[in-house]
């Protein structure tokens, strides 16, 4: 995967500008021999221009066809999974601030996006501590009480225990960091898993107890919202 990735940013980022720069260079060359096509020199450079367009417009299409499925897949990379960006002829460093912005937020889909990462799910055992008369769920995580929106909560009868679920993603060719590419992701939350023997289980908020919100970073996991 290396090798293809490179190769494909090797034609979209210095190729084609190269090829640009030639084809602006040809363009005005032939434009100012128009009024002398008779002229030797004229056909020459008209003929020139003409095969180099010819050759350009082959090489062109045939690695768009060869590299066109990653370069649509480069639009998903970022300050989360990347640690520069591309440019025409030089490279654009992300700023700490940018980075550190993007790697704690909830950014799965640039991950699994840009096709350069193998998922992985991660289970995590929990405590159940039950609904409150709101209908508000809480889990015990790490030492911690958090407030659980029912809607990442499913009961299922073959659960034992209640777990959190996530995802995270790892380089398919460690190589690709020599591209900028950070190794692995973060967790990635999914789901809380309850057994449904637990479903009517209540819980009584204390009146000094700290409630936190499950949001952005619970556990070292990433929350969305």
């Amino acid at each position: 995967m290396y090798e293809q990735w490179l190769a494909m940013e090797q034609f979209y980022y210095e190729d084609v500008g190269v090829i640009l720069i030639f084809f602006i260079i040809g363009a005005i060359l032939s434009i100012s021999t128009i009024s002398h096509l008779s002229h030797w020199f004229s056909k020459v450079v008209n003929g020139i221009f003409l095969v180099f367009v010819i050759i350009s417009g082959i090489f062109i299409f045939n690695n768009i066809n060869q590299h066109g499925e990653l370069m649509a897949k480069a639009k998903y990379v970022s300050p989360a999974n990347r640690d520069f960006k591309r440019n025409v002829y030089r490279d654009e460093q992300y700023s700490a601030t940018s980075k550190n912005l993007f790697r704690n937020a909830y950014m799965s889909q640039h991950f699994e996006g840009v096709g350069l990462y193998q998922s992985k799910e991660f289970v995590e055992e929990v405590e159940y501590l039950g609904r409150d008369s709101k209908g508000y769920l809480y889990f015990q995580i790490d030492g911690n009480i958090y407030l659980v929106l029912e809607s990442v909560v499913t009961f299922e009868d073959e659960q034992t225990t209640a777990i959190r679920v996530g995802k995270g993603y790892k380089l398919i060719d460690e190589k690709l960091t020599e591209l900028g590419f950070v190794s692995q992701s973060r967790i990635f939350f999914q789901e809380f898993r309850v057994p449904n023997s637990m479903i009517d289980k209540e819980f009584e908020r204390e009146q000094n107890s700290i409630i936190m919100q499950h949001k952005e970073i619970v556990a070292k996991w990433v929350t969305p919202g």
